[in-house]
């Protein structure tokens, strides 16, 4: 928060964190198809992410192309070495 701070100083409309107070809602614990469409979400997510070398989501921006790089290169590696 403190290096939030700082930046803040120089970039009034922007921040680098989102601060979130939330409450869970424990009912929905007990609704079986709300928790079963959650997961389904969930599972693909991460399918995607597995694909993707960790990446969640699309991205809004171009990578920079140090990151580029560097997920060629652990491809590349894996191909080497025979994972997938």
């Amino acid at each position: 928060m403190e290096e939030d701070g700082k930046y803040l100083l120089n970039n009034p409309l922007s921040s680098m964190f989102d601060f979130i107070v939330a409450r869970p809602k424990k009912e929905m614990l007990n609704d079986k198809k709300v928790l079963e469409a959650f997961q389904q979400v969930e599972n693909k997510r991460e399918e995607y992410a597995m694909k993707n070398n960790g990446q969640y989501y699309k991205l809004s921006i171009p990578q920079p192309l140090g990151r580029q790089f560097l997920a060629w290169l652990k491809r590349t590696v894996k191909r080497f070495l025979g994972l997938k």
